[in-house]
């Protein structure tokens, strides 16, 4: 081993070990960098599973509404005769007919399946319509719907 050979044994180690040391360093601060960006999609995780169950609730209750909304509707569907098939727009039709058809002599206000009925029940009994109502009990004003869509 000549004297040449053992100058640079020492400083090659020492930029070995210097090298080492800046990986190990590196690799360190990567994994803490590393941690909180996971620890940040962790919460913006949590941020969005919370908005995502609240939403599902939301739409849970949306879609009892409209069940119920539904109902009531065919409900009222079957009530004056209709199939649960028809659709608003065809009861209209059909509702502007029979009104066209036996209640021309109705102010159109005073329009509406009960008001017919009670009128005709009126007529029918020597004038007398039950409880003291007027014929067109249960009418509206014609100006809303109560804000029941019928599908």
């Amino acid at each position: 081993m000549s004297l040449s050979d053992a100058k640079p044994r020492p400083i090659q180690f020492r930029l070995q070990t210097l090298l080492l040391l800046v990986v190990i360093v590196a690799l360190g601060i990567s994994a803490i960098l590393l941690t909180v960006r996971c620890r940040r999609l962790s919460v913006q995780y949590e941020e969005a599973n919370a908005r995502l169950e609240v939403s599902r609730k939301e739409a849970e209750e949306s879609r009892r509404i409209a069940y119920e909304l539904q109902e009531e509707a065919n409900i009222l569907k079957n009530l004056m005769g209709f199939p649960l098939t028809d659709t608003v727009s065809h009861i209209s039709v059909q509702f502007q007919r029979d009104m066209d058809s036996f209640a021309a002599d109705i102010p159109e206000p005073e329009r509406c399946y009960r008001g017919l009925w009670l009128r005709t029940r009126q007529s029918t009994a020597g004038g007398q319509v039950e409880h003291g109502k007027s014929a067109h009990a249960g009418c509206n004003d014609g100006s809303s719907s109560g804000g029941l869509l019928l599908k």
